[in-house]
């Protein structure tokens, strides 16, 4: 009888060793499912956060591009007007003042050719409006409001990516002193009964602007307001973006 119950519990036991072998293999087989899942999503929102960091660079250098032109132009008005462009750029604070040198070596000041013909208006009319940094943050958003930002296990790039954003639009506001240097460029024309024409030459300008001082000191502002405003984004944001985009990269070839 002791032979037959030593047996039975032989085999009950070889039986549940069994079934928690089996359920501990289940277990692990589907841990491994899970974090391959994982590891395949977060490689999908890794890439999708590249290519719009990507996105973002490309959109800067617009905004920096537009920035230099006009820039350029409103010192070459300035030089046309017998302002000392030099004194005045060497007052500037150091941002504003690295910008505007930066735009006059990509777009050198060529006052001639603002004088001849019609040329001046097309040049003045493209101090009206402007483009501004608009950043990417759909798949940021969404990793940050569906609570996915854990699916990015490396906690250096996950950080890096959170201060980022966190940081660029923490210091978004600085574009106001862009808007606000264009539109009181606007505004300040308009006063003068002067519309943005194409046509226009300078002649023509100069016979209609009735305050030329108050125009100069408006040209002034202008310069600061958009050499400040877009700086931040060209010295800063741009290499802080392809460094981070470096670094998603180096991780992305690991997984």
């Amino acid at each position: 009888m002791e032979n037959k119950t030593g047996k039975y519990l032989k085999y009950a036991i070889g039986e549940i060793l069994l079934v928690v072998i089996g359920i501990l293999i289940a277990l692990s087989i589907n841990n491994w499912n899970e974090e391959r899942k994982n590891r395949i999503l977060e490689k999908y929102y890794l890439q999708r956060i590249v290519e719009e960091l990507e996105e973002d660079i490309y959109e800067i250098d617009k905004v920096v591009k537009r920035g230099f032109g006009q820039v350029s132009v409103a010192i070459s008005i300035l030089d046309i007007m017998n302002v000392n462009t030099k004194e005045y750029i060497g007052n500037l604070p150091k941002g504003p003042q690295r910008f505007t040198l930066a735009a006059l070596e990509a777009f050198p000041r060529d006052t001639e050719k603002l004088t001849s013909g019609n040329t001046f208006g097309r040049a003045q009319f493209g101090l009206w409006a402007g483009q501004e940094v608009d950043l990417t943050l759909s798949t940021f958003n969404e990793l940050l409001n569906n609570g996915k930002l854990d699916v990015i296990t490396n906690l250096d790039i996950r950080e890096s990516i959170i201060t980022h954003y966190n940081k660029n639009l923490a210091h978004f506001d600085i574009q106001e002193h862009i808007t606000e240097s264009r539109q009181n460029h606007r505004s300040f024309l308009l006063s003068q009964n002067i519309p943005a024409s194409h046509g226009m030459s300078f002649e023509t300008f100069m016979e209609n602007l009735k305050d030329k001082k108050g125009y100069e000191t408006i040209l002034k502002n202008y310069i600061w307001g958009v050499s400040f405003g877009i700086e931040f984004f060209r010295s800063l944001v741009s290499l802080e973006t392809e460094k981070l985009i470096k670094a998603i990269e180096s991780y992305l070839e690991q997984l």
